[in-house]
């Protein structure tokens, strides 16, 4: 419905402060949602953030919702220091921001990337894999131990075969369904452990 603002990501300089806010005063520089639309010289910020003077407006503007969701992603998937995380696309924003994330954590993290973000993937810490025929085989070779969790950012249709590499109990995660279905895989469900 029309007049629409769009947008919900925002980052600025504070004009005014509701009767009740002590945490941030005029002037202060942040960054967060809005509720109303972001693509506007004003914009109302019910919750944000001190942005670091280290980080530029652009990516303190880009940063709210990927963000978000990756922190949600990665609650989801529950990884502990030690354990190994697939992401499916750590070139993109949310698979960037989680790759960091995970890796600072102590969780190693392998991920599949198109040939030319390959050093770019691989600059954030992680063992980087390239994408196309071939690509589950590549991270079995990256992570024989297998790997605890899949987080797919690519909605690509991997999640299926992303079995192959992993181990009893992995736990998956994606932010696009698959734009085909799943193909099924020999592999799932996976087979019990060993009673011990």
């Amino acid at each position: 419905m029309f007049p629409l603002v769009p947008g919900v990501d925002a980052a600025g300089v504070i004009d005014a402060v509701g009767e009740a806010v002590t945490d941030f005063t005029n002037g202060d520089e942040v960054f967060g949602m809005t509720p109303a639309g972001s693509y506007a010289q004003y914009a109302l910020m019910p919750a944000p953030v001190a942005k670091p003077a280290a980080l530029s407006w652009e990516t303190a503007a880009a940063l709210p919702t990927v963000g978000r969701d990756t922190y949600r992603a990665l609650k989801h998937l529950n990884l502990t220091p030690g354990q190994t995380l697939l992401i499916h696309g750590a070139a993109g924003s949310v698979g960037a921001i989680a790759a960091q994330l995970a890796t600072a954590r102590g969780v190693t993290v392998v991920s599949t990337a198109g040939t030319g973000d390959l050093e770019r993937v691989t600059a954030l810490g992680v063992t980087a894999v390239p994408y196309g025929p071939g690509w589950a085989e590549r991270v079995r070779d990256a992570a024989p131990q297998g790997v605890d969790a899949v987080f797919d950012t690519s909605g690509a249709g991997v999640l299926p075969d992303s079995v192959d590499a992993a181990q009893h109990g992995v736990r998956f995660t994606g932010m696009d369904p698959p734009t085909a279905p799943p193909k099924p895989s020999p592999n799932w469900p996976p087979s019990p452990p060993p009673a011990s």
